[in-house]
């Protein structure tokens, strides 16, 4: 005779289920240096990078991101840190050239008002 399938949490002998315990703080108690060399997979760095996974190999093969250390058939790995360091240094990047945007604006916006200044009114 087979078992049932359960879906969800598990019940015993008492009417409440018992729910699998998970602690919040399970990967603070990772070593640093472990940390450094853990292995990520396109799926992960997509969350992270809030891109799409075709733009993500793009990135790969034109080398504007870091190169895969493992790789065999549908098993493709990253550095974590090497991942870190490329998000952090794109950060910097992409608030450098939101400061050099905005400042492109605010010079088109001065240069409109002191054409608007300089013509005479023809009121």
């Amino acid at each position: 005779m087979t078992q049932p399938h359960h879906i969800g949490p598990q019940t015993t002998g008492s009417a409440r289920p018992t729910l699998p315990t998970h602690s919040a703080h399970a990967l603070d108690a990772v070593p640093a240096p472990l940390v450094d060399v853990a292995l990520i997979d396109a799926k992960g760095i997509v969350a992270a990078a809030c891109v799409s996974v075709s733009t993500w190999h793009e990135l790969v093969r034109t080398g504007k991101a870091p190169q895969p250390v493992m790789r065999a058939p549908r098993c493709t790995r990253w550095r974590v840190a090497d991942i870190r360091d490329w998000l952090l240094a794109r950060s910097v990047d992409a608030s450098a050239a939101e400061k050099v945007d905005r400042a492109a604006r605010a010079g088109a916006e001065g240069a409109r008002r002191r054409r608007q200044q300089a013509a005479p009114s023809t009121s």
